[in-house]
């Protein structure tokens, strides 16, 4: 069942980023047939776009203004990200750093000469949501979800303050930039989208969704998942940025089947629907 366009969303559930390569690919630790599924950001707060209005243009003359029109923004969106635990690996994932173990002590470094150099990650956020539209029927109401999705942005780390009977609470200032391709590989274009170019973009589904990456090994078709995936219908994938057929899958043992075999080094894409996230 397609999730719904129209929907009302509650909460912040889960956040996830993918470290992604100078094509856009996700890119990290995988391995032949066993992807890469990023990373979750655990204890999320807040995840809040900070949206530039644009610009009112007013023609005057005569004393008074005649007409009125409109520019785009003179920045770009940004957000920011909270969150109620402390880190370490993941800030140093953000800020191309290490964590250090020294006997039994854990030591990050902050304010670093890595500053301005922070690896370009792919980052979303979702959370729950009811089907609200007045023309669903019987599915009015039913559970969907809402994902923001950045393809492409730095995230950094700016830490948190200690004070009396205080909470712990880490921000993240988050710096996205435009983008003519989805995280896959595929285009953004005027025939699907009206567009040829975004900053980000809001999916809703049925289920919770997640992103793997695997550089196919060669006569290959079945690609290992972190999460244990829904069904067929409810995956898609792509080679090396061209839509792949999913012919099954496999709920025991979490992998999902390609029709056909990649290319030996070609870049696998799998974005799939999963309940393990909710």
């Amino acid at each position: 069942m397609s999730a719904s366009k129209i929907a009302s969303g509650a909460g912040l559930r889960h956040v996830r980023f993918w470290l992604i390569d100078s094509n856009g690919y996700p890119d990290g630790t995988q391995s032949g047939s066993d992807g890469y599924a990023g990373t979750r950001i655990e204890g999320a707060k807040t995840f809040t776009a900070n949206l530039p209005d644009v610009q009112t243009i007013r023609h005057t003359g005569d004393d008074r203004v005649f007409a009125q029109d409109s520019l785009p923004p003179t920045e770009l969106e940004t957000a920011a990200l909270t969150t109620g635990k402390t880190n370490l690996t993941v800030d140093a994932l953000l800020t191309d750093t290490l964590v250090r173990t020294l006997g039994d002590l854990q030591i990050a470094v902050r304010g670093t000469d890595k500053q301005g150099f922070e690896p370009t990650v792919c980052i979303y956020g979702w959370r729950q949501s009811v089907d609200t539209d007045d023309t669903a029927g019987s599915n009015y109401g039913r559970r969907q979800y809402h994902t923001v999705l950045y393809p492409k942005a730095r995230v950094v780390p700016k830490g948190g303050s200690m004070a009396e009977q205080t909470a712990d609470e880490n921000a993240y200032n988050l710096i996205p930039t435009p983008v003519q391709k989805y995280p896959w590989g595929e285009a953004v274009d005027e025939t699907h989208e009206g567009a040829t170019e975004t900053i980000k973009f809001e999916i809703k589904s049925d289920n919770p969704w997640v992103m793997e990456r695997y550089t196919a090994p060669g006569a290959v078709v079945n690609f290992l998942t972190d999460f244990t995936p829904i069904s067929a219908a409810k995956c898609q994938a792509w080679d090396d940025g061209i839509a792949a057929t999913v012919s099954a899958v496999d709920t025991t043992n979490k992998f999902i089947t390609l029709s056909a075999p990649p290319s030996a080094q070609s870049v696998v894409v799998i974005l799939y629907e999963t309940t393990d996230l909710t």
